[in-house]
């Protein structure tokens, strides 16, 4: 008998089943495997050495306590939730079956962040070969932002994961959908809108491709929708029970939560020149505040009707429409700067830089591949690998229509992460080809690749406004510096916020001013305060500080003429009001009842807010 010939693969066509991979190759995906938990386990390590190992930044401190809420039986919600719930639930129940302690959720994020190696291992290999896979998953386990937000209690690592669960089931059931598997798909695209709700766009999406793939193989239209139907199912499985709770707190069915609006407009406003994420003056840069304070200004604006969160996101849509149609040139700009930001390499986030914690962090000077250089090899792999099959064309449709939801919005590092689950597989299938086409001396293929490379890596480094702005950063290290009770230390990072001269410097600015006159520096805190914009989305804080300065000296014409100012810009600050109420009193000021009766107006806003979280 002669030899069996070894069937040959390539780029674009689909690898063999797991149950054909020999020996070396399952021992190269464990040990790949193996390395992605070891290097997650010493990022881990290394940061709970750090200060930020034990504090809770913002949306970490939200759902760390809604998690607790659920856990004791206190949560409930008057309105819809406002941000995504799965994470806040999957969160309680491993504080149920562990601890209440988010050291728990870390772990479980760092097991997920393996698995989502293993997966972007299986998309690899199911776009084109187990060599790319191979490839696939170790560019998975070394990819820097993958090991950090692996490390982190936020629901980074959770949307990750989701997303590539739901791209490897999608491209599988395109060559055979076995009804387990789009069962599968139904329920992880269910679970992947309850922690990231733009993912609901991709799901007419697979939909009408699965439909289409079905017919063409020659199956009925009623076996066609049959097979549909368990996506559906699967799905109406994943969101029920929030749609439940939702129904049962609020009276109201909701499958996405009622935030569209309001971060579409901070995208698109006239106060932010920028591409990424920038406060507005009148609402407070706390996560936990603006939801309610962006409803009372949608509310303030509407002749002072009170809104619901869905009427308010929508009120704040129109607004995205009415900027669009009086400024389109300005509009227009601001979208083509958003998509540039999508693939440039400053990884503007809401929480953490990694490249400004290398300074705490020391496992993270370690030289592991990051954005600018996976994003670009991701072009550059598609240009040359890309194939008229139905797998390569249904991912490029898959990551094309999700990546167009994240320009609509604000730029944001952990927001485009999961697009590397779909990036990092093309990179490795055009890396696998190049060395090939290098052997073979195809030079006209490595000039379109070679283009492609540099045009991606140009994009990189583009210069846009807000990259390289650290400020937020800074600000955040001297508020973590600062729960720790080194005030030194905070003095030094709000001043070097000061100097650097960003859109947060305004911020740390209004805390020195604060500083200096609780350590009798009155001149210099008039000075600081003087310095801040009256457009900055620290004026109306600024105009509070004021008025508590003029309070305390008793001065209460100047006071109350300063927390007026303060409420003309940001009407939703409860403190301001009874500080303002306060005054009055004081001074036997007209206008007090009035005063009074805004303030049971205002405050009714908070008591009927649902917990918050981003």
């Amino acid at each position: 008998m002669g030899k069996k010939k070894k069937k040959p693969t390539a780029v674009g066509v689909t690898a063999p089943p797991v149950s054909c991979i020999d020996k070396r190759h399952g021992l190269l995906l464990g040990g790949i495997l193996l390395l992605a938990l070891a290097l997650r386990v010493a990022g881990l390590l290394s940061l709970l050495h750090t200060d930020y190992g034990s504090v809770l930044l913002w949306d970490e401190s939200i759902y760390h306590n809604w998690a607790l809420e659920i856990l004791d039986g206190h949560f409930t919600a008057s309105g819809p939730h406002e941000f995504a719930p799965l994470p806040a639930y999957l969160m309680a129940l491993v504080y149920w079956i562990f601890s209440p302690d988010a050291l728990n959720f870390r772990w479980l994020n760092l097991f997920l962040g393996v698995g989502t190696c293993g997966l972007v291992y299986l998309i690899g290999r199911q776009i084109a070969d187990s060599k790319a896979g191979l490839l696939s998953g170790f560019l998975a386990a070394v990819y820097q932002p993958f090991i950090f937000y692996s490390t982190v209690p936020l629901k980074t690592s959770l949307s990750v994961f989701l997303f590539a669960l739901v791209l490897w089931l999608f491209l599988s059931v395109l060559t055979n959908p076995d009804p387990a598997r789009l069962l599968g798909l139904g329920l992880a695209s269910g679970m992947m809108i309850n922690v990231r709700p733009n993912g609901l766009v991709v799901v007419p999406l697979m939909l009408l491709v699965l439909l289409i793939c079905i017919f063409r193989d020659g199956r009925s239209r009623l076996a066609g929708l049959a097979l549909a139907v368990l996506v559906l199912v699967g799905a109406a499985a994943a969101v029920s029970p929030f749609l439940a709770l939702n129904y049962r707190e609020t009276g109201r069915l909701a499958l996405t939560t009622p935030q569209a609006g309001r971060n579409l407009y901070y995208a698109n406003n006239p106060y932010n020149r920028t591409p990424y994420y920038r406060p507005l003056p009148w609402s407070s840069a706390a996560p936990v505040e603006q939801p309610v304070q962006f409803i009372i200004e949608a509310s303030r604006r509407s002749g002072d009707r009170k809104l619901t969160p869905r009427e308010a996101s929508a009120f704040w849509g129109g607004q995205v429409v009415k900027y669009a149609r009086e400024s389109p040139a300005e509009f227009s700009a601001k979208f083509f700067r958003r998509g540039l930001a999508f693939f440039n390499g400053f990884e503007a986030g809401d929480h953490y830089h990694v490249a400004f914690l290398k300074q705490f962090i020391r496992f993270y000077q370690i030289p592991f591949p990051v954005f600018w250089l996976m994003m670009p090899l991701g072009l550059a792999g598609l240009a040359v690998t890309l194939r008229r099959n139905r797998q390569t064309l249904a991912l490029v449709l898959f990551l094309a229509l999700y990546a167009a939801t994240l320009v609509l919005f604000p730029v944001n590092a952990r927001y485009r992460l999961p697009v590397m689950a779909a990036v990092i597989p093309i990179a490795a299938a055009g890396l696998t080809w190049l060395t090939a086409t290098l052997k073979n001396k195809r030079f006209p293929g490595i000039a379109v690749y070679s283009a492609v490379l540099a045009s991606g890596l140009a994009m990189a480094f583009l210069p846009l406004p807000g990259a390289g702005d650290l400020t937020a950063y800074l600000n955040t290290q001297a508020w973590v510096a600062d729960q720790k009770g080194r005030m030194e230390e905070t003095v030094k990072w709000w001043e070097a916020s000061v100097l650097a001269d960003g859109d947060f410097s305004v911020f740390a600015q209004l805390c020195l001013a604060g500083y200096a006159y609780d350590n009798g520096r009155r001149d210099e805190a008039l000075a600081r305060l003087a310095s801040i914009p009256e457009n900055s989305f620290a004026a109306a804080a600024k105009h509070q500080t004021l008025g508590d300065i003029f309070s305390a000296e008793k001065n209460w014409a100047e006071a109350a003429r300063e927390y007026r100012r303060s409420l003309a810009v940001n009407a939703a600050q409860l403190r301001t009001r009874r500080e303002l109420i306060r005054v009055l009193e004081e001074s036997g000021a007209d206008g007090l009842d009035e005063e009074i009766r805004r303030l049971k107006w205002f405050s009714s806003f908070y008591a009927s807010s649902a917990p918050t979280s981003q």
